[in-house]
């Protein structure tokens, strides 16, 4: 007889289980986790801020980082972290985050190997046309970006590997101002990207990135016309195979 219990769906624990002990045992995960809510200042949980770009990350109570560009023509912020999440253990991240506006602004949700920390730059960025990514400067990378230099104004597939732009790819989703979403990334050990946007599939890469190249959380925003925008993140979680 087998010793696994597949759940399709959910458990739910009702009644007068949900507030009261409900599990008998050790659970004890085959994944490794980190599962992030922000309930403390960022530097408690190494997550790092580069603030240079000209504009500044700040914990929110109760459990919420907050990205706010400066008010010049394309200053930045950009929020990382050091952990480390590779295909070759099929990693699986999920941010949940918003925007307060969706006008003249650019954002970055994913992974890179290394953040920009530079003044006007953020790992993706998106041109007029959407032919190419106009600056893909991580060597290595895959992220959902909204770019609103591009046209039209959806989030995007993007990768780079091994200093090689992909094409962004329209998941002809817009954005909704100040209403919080989940972007999931999901990778293979081929390095194969599944994107999900609200816990479900949206898209498709290819050898996004290389399956055993070492990426680390990413979150940016660019101010587009001189204008202060706002992205929030308040959840940030991930698994992947132990080895």
């Amino acid at each position: 007889m087998s010793q696994i219990v597949k759940v399709d769906r959910k458990l739910d624990f009702r009644d007068a289980a949900t507030y009261s002990k409900n599990i008998y045992g050790h659970p004890f995960t085959e994944k490794s986790i980190f599962d992030e809510d922000f309930f403390v200042p960022q530097a408690y949980h190494g997550w790092v801020e580069e603030e240079t770009n000209g504009g500044t990350i700040a914990w929110a109570a109760p459990h919420a980082l907050t990205l706010t560009t400066g008010g010049v023509d394309n200053d930045v912020c950009e929020l990382t972290h050091p952990s480390t999440w590779t295909g070759s253990r099929n990693a699986m991240v999920q941010f949940r985050a918003k925007m307060d506006g969706i006008a003249t602004v650019g954002v970055n949700i994913g992974l890179v190997d290394a953040d920009m920390s530079t003044n006007d730059q953020m790992c993706f960025e998106i041109g007029a046309g959407v032919a190419t990514l106009t600056n893909a400067r991580a060597t290595n990378g895959v992220a959902f970006v909204f770019d609103t230099d591009g046209d039209p104004d959806y989030w995007y597939m993007c990768a780079t590997k091994a200093d090689v732009e992909g094409t962004p790819v329209s998941l002809a989703i817009a954005p909704v101002a100040a209403t919080y979403a989940w972007f999931g990334i999901k990778l293979d050990s081929s390095g194969n990207a599944t994107f999900y946007y609200n816990f479900k599939p949206v898209g498709y890469q290819a050898a996004a990135v290389g399956g055993t190249t070492a990426l680390k959380p990413y979150v940016a925003n660019i101010a587009r016309t001189g204008a202060v925008r706002v992205a929030t993140v308040d959840r940030f979680i991930g698994w992947q195979d132990e080895a």
